[in-house]
Order: C-alpha cells, then structure tokens, then sequence
C-alpha cells in the first residue's frame, strides 16, 4: 500500500506527464497562518505565527487540473515560550525554497528553510542574534477558490544556538493553520 506522503513526494518528483494542459507560468504566492511550536533546550511548547511571500516559476494550476512549480520566498515564525524562569519570543527568518504539487483542488508543499534565529527575553524589549535554523517543511492546501486555501503547514528541524563557547544544537517543531495562496502572473491557464 502507498502512503500518502510517499505518494505526494512521488508525485512533487514526477516528470511533467500534465505537460499538454498549459504552459508554464510565474508569479507570487504567500501565507500566514496561526498555530503551536516546540524547541530549546529543554524542549518548550510554545504558540507561534507565520508569514511568508515569494515568487514561482512552472505551472500554476489556476483550471483546478494539474499544476507543478517552485517557489521561492522568505518567511518569518515567531514563537512565544513561556517557560519558567524563561520566557521568550524566538524569531527565525529564513529562505523558503520548496516545491509545489497541484492536484484538483488540493496543493502539496514540500521544502527546505534556513536562516538566522533571534531570540528575546519577554522580560526586555533588546533581542540579538543567537544562531541559526535549518528546518524541512510540508504543507497541504485545500483550495476552495483557484488562488486561495486554507493551509496546514509542518516545519520540523533544529536551531543551532552559538552564544555559548559551542554550537548546541536543539530540536524545532512548528504547526500552523491559516491561509495560503498563489496567483500566476504570466502564462496562467484560465480565460478572463
């Protein structure tokens, strides 16, 4: 039996068998969603937020049929912990690099982040710069309009924290839902 997200991967991976249903095209997608986190050392709940923006290039699929591209974007997550004697708000901004599986009216995401990590203590107003993140990331997105859906989103990875005389490497979990859309801006599929 194939699992889903065997199938989805498979899929994302595919050589392009839709390649009669339009032309490729370009343009912006974005997200922002609400939801839980995890990380640090010791591992800490948190609740977070996302947002992102970028631009893709290959085939949106704005007919609900069959569509593949990838995406570009930068996207910040910021996560409230709220831990004894340690409470902080942790920002990462970083590359969003993915690639997009349109199938009827759901779109598969998977992808890669990475970037800088602040983190700022909910009892001062400074943040600083206390390392990295490097994170994988899925998404799946119903559509209920040809551009916009609603969106649950999975980023699962590690921080790297080098404030210390060591880099100490901890576990990053985030789960949001919210909404994510992308709209062509050259070559889209759909009639006027």
């Amino acid at each position: 039996m194939i699992r889903p997200l065997t199938l989805a991967a498979c899929l994302t991976a595919a050589a392009p068998a839709h390649a009669g249903l339009g032309g490729a095209s370009g343009g912006i997608w974005g997200d922002a969603g609400l939801g839980l986190g995890a990380g640090d050392r010791p591992f800490t709940p948190a609740v977070g937020w996302t947002v992102a923006l970028g631009g893709f290039v290959g085939r949106h699929d704005d007919v609900f049929a069959v569509g593949r591209r990838w995406g570009v974007g930068l996207r910040a997550r910021q996560d409230a912990q709220f831990a004894p004697n340690r409470e902080l708000l942790r920002t990462a901004v970083m590359l969003d690099v993915h690639r997009a599986l349109d199938l009827f009216v759901a779109t598969v995401q998977i992808g890669g982040l990475a970037g800088p990590l602040f983190t700022t203590p909910l009892s001062r107003d400074s943040s600083s710069l206390s390392g990295a993140t490097v994170r994988v990331t899925g998404a799946a997105t119903w559509r209920a309009h040809r551009f916009v859906g609603l969106q649950l989103r999975l980023d699962a990875g590690v921080d790297l924290d080098t404030t210390g005389p060591r880099v100490r490497p901890a576990p990053a979990l985030g789960l949001t839902l919210g909404m994510g859309w992308a709209a062509p801006t050259r070559g889209g599929t759909a009639g006027p």
